[in-house]
């Protein structure tokens, strides 16, 4: 079994591809796996940390801007795709694989094209609520399109042909609340709170945090654990100390390693609403304030929150709307509130699907029989 992944731009395109590459290489670990990526693209630094190759080309996404500087710049973009999906083709001849596998993103669009053209079965997934121009421009040329979200199918013109499999993460979303408890050193009686606004960490969410520590800087009776993001932390503790905030019971760290594990042992969680944190919420059960991020392409992180909002698993504020007496406001709420958070329990673990990377493997194995009933190889 040969298989190119292709995936890009974004962390929330990547990891789907490197949780369902991950998944063949247990079940298959003779199984050869390439990633194809743009260059100097995200990809290139999580595919080798991951453990996988990965070969690139020149691929850029478009400007949504009308200045004179986007206008060229999307020139460009135009001249890399005409070369793009020739540069793909020379590795697909190279590589030889059963089939291409897309997570979404615009360095997915040349390789899935191509493969397409030389007739190698093409897969792609989906993994927000709204699905991105890049999906839906490839919907005629996909033998198969996967939903992170059962929402994103109405977004194409063939809304039968999409198949809803939720999307595949890798953590153990199994343990129970005393085995995270003792696991990751939490307290056994006292709620948990978390916080988190992605990776490198959001400074407008930021500080509002440093806003909503002031207001609960009394109300020591949950642990609050806030992670910064990788910029966040350089200044954030700082922030902290200048305006003389000290709220016992609080931790703040630039990640919170392993999240989706630590969430099942948490009672609240305030997060952004990238497709793999909601997923990681739906399957963990805790109940989220979700702020989603206003900076994404299409805003389609509000889609994805108010898909949770709507399976009553979430609460949701805009972030122009979001201060930080509001945020501690609805977090003390919620945690006055067991039965609104058992609610919020049921509504999200309604919404899981826990065996996402079984099903997508399996699609994979029907694909592949599909292949060789046809060709004979």
């Amino acid at each position: 079994m040969r298989i190119l992944f292709s995936c890009g731009g974004t962390a929330g395109h990547i990891n789907p591809a490197l949780a369902i590459a991950a998944g063949i290489r247990r079940r298959k670990p003779e199984a050869e796996i390439l990633f194809g990526g743009s260059r100097g693209g995200m990809e290139e630094r999580l595919v080798a940390a991951a453990g996988f190759d990965i070969k690139t080309i020149s691929m850029q996404g478009m400007s949504r801007k009308l200045t004179p500087k986007a206008l060229w710049y999307n020139a460009k973009t135009a001249v890399y795709t005409l070369n793009a999906i020739p540069a793909a083709k020379k590795i697909l001849k190279e590589f030889k694989p059963d089939a291409v596998f897309g997570t979404g993103g615009y360095a997915c669009f040349p390789f899935l094209r191509a493969a397409d053209a030389m007739g190698i079965p093409t897969i792609i997934h989906e993994s927000n609520a709204l699905a991105g121009k890049t999906t839906r421009a490839l919907e005629k040329h996909c033998d198969r399109i996967l939903l992170g979200f059962e929402a994103a199918r109405s977004a194409f013109a063939q809304p039968d042909k999409p198949i809803w499999t939720g999307n595949p993460i890798t953590a153990d979303m199994t343990l129970k609340r005393e085995e995270v408890r003792e696991k990751y050193g939490l307290p056994k009686d006292m709620p948990v709170v978390l916080s988190a606004w992605g990776s490198l960490g959001a400074r407008e969410m930021n500080r509002i945090m440093a806003d909503y520590f002031a207001c609960a800087a009394k109300d020591t009776s949950y642990l609050h654990i806030h992670a910064t993001g990788r910029f966040g932390i350089k200044w954030f503790p700082g922030l902290l100390e200048e305006r003389n905030i000290h709220r016992e019971n609080t931790e703040v760290r630039e990640y919170i390693q392993n999240l989706g594990e630590v969430m099942q042992g948490a009672d609240l969680i305030l997060c952004r609403a990238g497709a793999m944190t909601m997923t990681e919420v739906c399957c963990a059960g805790i109940p989220a304030i979700i702020v989603p991020s206003p900076n994404v392409a299409e805003n389609h992180q509000e889609k994805n929150a108010r898909a949770l909002e709507a399976g009553g698993a979430a609460e949701v504020i805009l972030e122009k709307d979001c201060s930080g007496a509001l945020l501690y406001a609805r977090v003390r709420a919620l945690l006055d509130d067991d039965a609104r958070r058992a609610e919020m329990r049921r509504g999200a673990h309604g919404m899981a699907v826990w065996d996402a990377e079984e099903r997508i493997w399996q699609i994979l194995l029907e694909l592949l029989a599909e292949k060789t009933k046809k060709t004979g190889k």
